[in-house]
């Protein structure tokens, strides 16, 4: 599939398009405000999503000044009769408060980049000590045993 990039205002339209009549929108992420669960360039999958199942630590993606942001959910609350959310990026620098009318849809699947696997894969190996016990030391002891001292 060839890559196309697209305006941040296109990205809504076509994603809440997409998620409003019931289909999976896929997209590439930019920025860094979501490591470790969301890097740079990754290929991210928007699926549609009610407020009454927005749960905290969901990850959605809403609109703020028509711009999209793809932040977790932090606060849920009912005032007056209007119900909102905070949003905050994994790093903490950005908080959003969003409208239910602003919510496009939840993260259903993060595809990561293969660079960030291989990093994930080198980061998670346990340097492993050897002890050459069995091999090494019969020898050494027989070779003791048989020095003569003259």
């Amino acid at each position: 599939m060839k890559k196309k990039t697209v305006s941040a205002t296109l990205l809504v339209d076509l994603a809440s398009e997409v998620v409003r009549r019931g289909g999976l929108f896929r997209f590439y992420s930019r920025g860094f405000s979501m490591l470790p669960d969301i890097g740079d360039r990754e290929q991210v999958t928007v699926g549609a999503v009610i407020f009454s199942e927005v749960k905290l630590g969901d990850v959605l993606l809403c609109t703020t000044d028509n711009a999209p942001v793809l932040h977790r959910v932090i606060h849920k609350s009912y005032r007056s009769g209007e119900s909102f959310l905070l949003l905050s990026s994994d790093n903490g620098d950005q908080i959003h408060r969003v409208r239910t009318a602003d919510i496009i849809g939840k993260v259903v699947d993060v595809k990561r980049s293969k660079w960030r696997m291989v990093k994930q894969m080198i980061g998670s190996m346990r340097p492993v000590s050897i002890r050459p016990i069995g091999l090494i030391s019969p020898i050494y002891k027989s070779y003791r045993s048989h020095k003569s001292y003259i």
